[in-house]
């Protein structure tokens, strides 16, 4: 743990980050292990998603409660991502992995430019998303990120941001003019 504190100098993010590792750090490898399904890559992907997080103090302190679980369980999820495609172009991981159940629930905020049903739906549409599109959609929209922080967390291209961001919005116009129809019969 000192490692990553070696990175912060403000001692309010040194607080939250030993707060953060505390309260995270077992449900974090339970998601890398879900994933991975290897207890030493988990604990891999672990350490991985940590130096994320004390790399991203910053916004990372401005984010509260379910908020700030959900953008972990993001960094999270991709770091262990990350190693299992390693792994998998090194062929030492055989190909398990399918559509991950996303642990990520729904968001709450006190003041939004949308009406408080209207964010919920909207958010609620971002979840039922492929989670390719969805963690994409979180991070760019309701944490803030630039297409180029994404790419970083992410370990993608920022092209590939940016092609993600306008699939996930298309197909969720897309869902919501369905439900629209849907709720107008």
């Amino acid at each position: 743990m000192m490692m990553y504190m070696a990175l912060m100098e403000d001692p309010g993010h040194i607080s939250l980050f030993e707060q953060i590792y505390q309260t995270y750090r077992g449900a974090m490898f339970g998601i890398a292990v879900a994933v991975l399904r290897d207890h030493h890559l988990a604990e891999d992907a672990v350490s991985e998603a940590f130096l994320k997080i004390a790399k991203n103090m910053n916004k990372i302190s401005a984010l509260d409660g379910q908020v700030r679980r959900d953008y972990i369980v993001i960094l999270t999820r991709n770091s262990a991502l990350d190693l299992y495609r390693q792994r998998q172009r090194q062929g030492s991981v055989v190909d398990f992995l399918e559509e991950l159940p996303d642990p990520v629930g729904s968001y709450t905020m006190d003041e939004t430019i949308f009406s408080k049903e209207g964010y919920d739906r909207l958010v609620r549409a971002i979840h039922d998303l492929p989670v390719i599109y969805r963690d994409t959609m979180k991070l760019y929209y309701l944490f803030e990120h630039t297409a180029a922080e994404i790419a970083a967390l992410m370990g993608v291209k920022e092209n590939t941001v940016d092609a993600r961001l306008s699939r996930g919005r298309k197909k969720l116009a897309e869902m919501l003019a369905k439900k629209k129809e849907g709720s107008a019969l």
